[in-house]
């Protein structure tokens, strides 16, 4: 699906879809490229860099992403929803690509919301696997159990965003479940003590700010289908081993759901994924107790 969209369409789904198969009928009604004038945002710094419109997830994708979570095929109405708003989702997404690489406008108003609350309980920081986790199960998540998921993202986005969407929630526990698009290399080519790196860098924030952490392992993969050429579970197993360290040296949670979710060989079970990358709700509903008791 992604190389059927293009750049601008990749970027605004932020990676969302990148591995799931919608049905050919689906993919033939989505729209040429946006012919709507680009974005005209503030330049410099501002208080409000983000400009006038909806950055957050419209229906017609929440509505897309749930039928992709669930085990049937997604429902071609649903599909031709989403479609119908392409034009306005490519606008916003080449000037997301220009001007916000972290994707920070994406929760920026909810963050506020949530802080004038007096903060949340718990955050869940990650990409598409978290954000989906909404998706596929949305009771799970609360104004106290907050999903702040971003599909496609990697370690060096999130750390650039842990301040907005992680501490000026005041949480007593984040949750850290990130690595994926990191072995994929979807922002480039990166050192595995790259990624290693900026959890560390999270870690010392959250500490700084009395703030738990819970450290996930990365998911069982043995394919990415938007990297077809990569193999990556054998890297996932020794990155998983450096994680589960670091939490123990750091005396901060780590949570590993390939116990429920991984075959032997460390891909994703069949029966649990589309894609071999994504959980659908059957693997949620797997990942969710254990998710509780970590954050407990």
């Amino acid at each position: 699906m992604t190389r059927h969209l293009g750049r601008a369409a990749r970027l605004a789904l932020g990676g969302l879809f990148a591995a799931c198969v919608l049905t050919g009928s689906a993919q033939a009604q989505t729209p040429p490229a946006s012919a709507l004038p680009p974005i005209e945002g503030a330049i410099g710094m501002v208080d409000q860099p983000c400009p006038p419109g909806s950055f957050g997830r419209s229906a017609a994708l929440k509505a897309l992403a749930a039928t992709l979570a669930g085990a049937a095929a997604p429902d071609p109405a649903v599909a031709a929803a989403y479609a119908k708003e392409g034009p306005e989702r490519d606008r916003l997404a080449a000037w997301s690509a220009k001007n916000d690489f972290a994707n920070l406008c994406l929760y920026r108003a909810d963050d506020a919301r949530l802080e004038k609350q007096g903060g949340v309980r718990v955050v869940f920081l990650g990409d598409s696997i978290t954000e989906l986790w909404g998706a596929a199960d949305p009771g799970f998540f609360s104004d106290q159990l907050v999903n702040r998921g971003i599909s496609g993202q990697t370690s060096s986005q999130l750390l650039l965003r842990f301040e907005q969407d992680v501490v000026a929630l005041k949480p007593r526990t984040v949750h850290i479940l990130i690595g994926t698009n990191d072995v994929a290399g979807n922002n480039g080519p990166e050192r595995p003590e790259d990624l290693k790196n900026n959890l560390r860098a999270m870690v010392a924030v959250a500490k700084a700010h009395r703030i738990r952490v819970v450290l996930g392992a990365i998911p069982p993969a043995s394919v990415i289908s938007w990297k077809p050429s990569l193999h990556p579970a054998g890297q996932i197993r020794e990155l998983n081993v450096w994680i589960a360290g670091f939490a123990k040296a750091e005396g901060e949670g780590f949570v590993d759901y390939g116990p429920v979710l991984s075959t032997p060989e460390g891909g994703m079970k069949p029966a649990l994924s589309r894609d071999g990358v994504h959980p659908l709700k059957a693997g949620y509903d797997l990942m969710e107790p254990i998710a509780a008791a970590a954050v407990k």
